[in-house]
This record gives structure tokens, C-alpha cells and sequence, in this order.
């Protein structure tokens, strides 16, 4: 389909459009084919989505009302900026001097309050001295690239990286795979930066490593760890990392689905 369109044998079309916009971008279909050769599925998408969006026969409708979202108060969901930092409780400290940037993202901001409030009590529980950009932070840019609007998402990158690069901060954490996957995969693409990136999976397991972060309340309860996709396959974790931190904990009881089924 994509050489067809880039050989000019088929236009840009609606129904065109509909099918390059059904892929999840889950990247499976790329480890798939890594083991027969060496095709990168996943890049063909997203280049034929920039296309689209270039022609102006991109992104779906419903795509472009997040877009103008993020470009008016800086994430998808639409929610007021002001209340990005309605999160944070009051229990969490917070060094304005540190090394160590927690970067929260729009998901824990305004829908998944709780995957930043753990994140920040865990990294004060193991001693991290750490800060948030607070009214600095602003959308990582992962919904506008993952539709092909690549010129809005370099204006993105930018206004982060300046921003971030201006705090002199050392590394820079994230619970949200999406925001990891973006900094740690496609910013370097555009422009590369200094400091180190870490999601909390590969931090809280250093630390456990370490025993800066200790484990001492079983609960009894049975979870189920789910990989997301961002970190797991497109950040290309699997290579180096198989669920450790996750076998450490005597906390409770961990069921962990075989590789094939780690899929949104």
C-alpha cells in the first residue's frame, strides 16, 4: 500500500486514510518481522501518516481536535493547564535544586492522578531527591508524532528540550511509557541532549538492586504485569531488561504473561 502511494499508483483517499489510521502503532508487527528479516513495518506507517497529514488528507477528524488541543493548552484531553498540577497531595517534597527531573506527562496529570502521586512517594521513599517542571511542563508531543503531524511535534520537542536543558537537571524519569518512548526514542532524532533518561520500571529496580528502596509489607493480592507497549517493544526494553523488578517483589503474588501475549 505504501509503495503504491509513494510510486503514485494509488491517491491519498478517505479510504485511504481509514485504513493507515486503524494501525495501534503497538510496533508487535515489527518484532514479528525482525525474525525473518529486517522490515520495519512500523516506520512505513508512520512516514505514510506524515504524508497524509502533508497533503492535507490526514490526520482523522477526531486526531485533529486533539491536535488543536495540545497546541491550546498543551495536552490531548483538552483540560484546563492551570490544573496540571492539581495532582500533586501535599505529603510529596520536592528539591528545587535536584539532579533528578520527574517528568509526569498529560495521562498522570489529569486522568491517572494516582500513577504520579505513586511514582513521587516512591521516589521519596527511597530517598531521590527529585523535581517537577510544574507550570513548565507541558504535553511530550507522543499523540501529534504517532499521527503523522511531525512539524507540530519538532515545535514540541523543542519548547521541552529548552526547557529542560535550561534546569541543568542530570536525568530525567517518567511513569508513562508513552512520554519514555518519545524522549528516549524519537527526540534524538530530531536533536539530541545530555542527560540520561530512565523509566520508573528501570529506576525502582536499580534501587531495589541497591537497597536504597526497601520491601517490607507483603499485601495478599494477585496483579497481573502488563508491559506497555511503548516501553516494552518501541523503547526496546525486551533486549535488556525481562521483567526483574517485578520477580523481586515479595510483596505479592505476580503473574507474568509470556512475551507473545504482552500486547495492548
Amino acid at each position: 500500500l505504501a509503495l503504491a502511494y509513494e510510486t503514485g499508483r494509488i491517491k491519498p483517499t478517505e479510504e485511504l486514510r481509514d485504513i493507515v489510521y486503524k494501525c495501534t502503532v503497538c510496533g508487535n508487527c515489527a518484532v514479528a518481522c525482525k525474525y525473518m528479516n529486517t522490515l520495519e513495518p512500523l516506520e512505513i506507517i508512520m512516514k505514510l501518516r506524515e504524508k497524509l497529514v502533508n497533503t492535507g488528507c490526514g490526520p482523522m477528524p477526531q486526531q485533529q481536535v486533539y491536535i488543536e488541543a495540545v497546541k491550546k493548552v498543551n495536552n490531548p484531553y483538552n483540560e484546563p493547564y492551570e490544573k496540571r498540577m492539581d495532582w500533586i497531595p501535599d505529603d510529596i517534597i520536592l528539591n528545587p535544586d535536584a539532579k533528578v527531573l520527574y517528568f509526569v506527562g498529560c495521562t498522570s496529570s489529569y486522568r491517572r492522578k494516582e500513577m504520579a502521586i505513586a511514582a513521587a512517594r516512591i521516589l521519596n521513599a527511597a530517598g531521590v531527591s527529585f523535581n517537577i517542571l510544574q507550570n513548565d511542563e507541558f504535553c511530550c508531543g507522543s499523540p501529534i508524532l504517532r499521527i503523522g503531524d511531525t512539524t507540530t511535534f519538532e515545535e514540541i520537542l523543542n519548547k521541552n528540550l529548552d526547557i529542560i536543558e535550561s534546569k541543568g537537571v542530570e536525568t530525567v524519569v517518567f511513569s508513562c511509557a508513552g512520554c519514555y518512548d518519545t524522549f528516549k526514542v524519537d527526540y534524538p532524532l530530531s536533536r539530541k541532549y545530555e542527560f540520561k533518561v530512565k523509566h520508573t520500571v528501570e529506576l525502582f529496580d536499580e534501587l531495589i538492586e541497591s537497597g536504597q528502596l526497601k520491601l517490607t509489607n507483603n499485601v495478599p493480592i494477585t496483579v497481573t504485569y502488563h508491559d506497555p507497549c511503548h516501553l516494552g517493544r518501541n523503547a526496546e526494553r525486551y533486549e535488556d531488561w525481562d521483567g526483574d523488578v517485578v520477580q523481586l517483589l515479595p510483596l505479592v503474588s505476580i503473574n507474568v504473561p509470556p512475551k507473545p501475549k504482552r500486547t495492548g
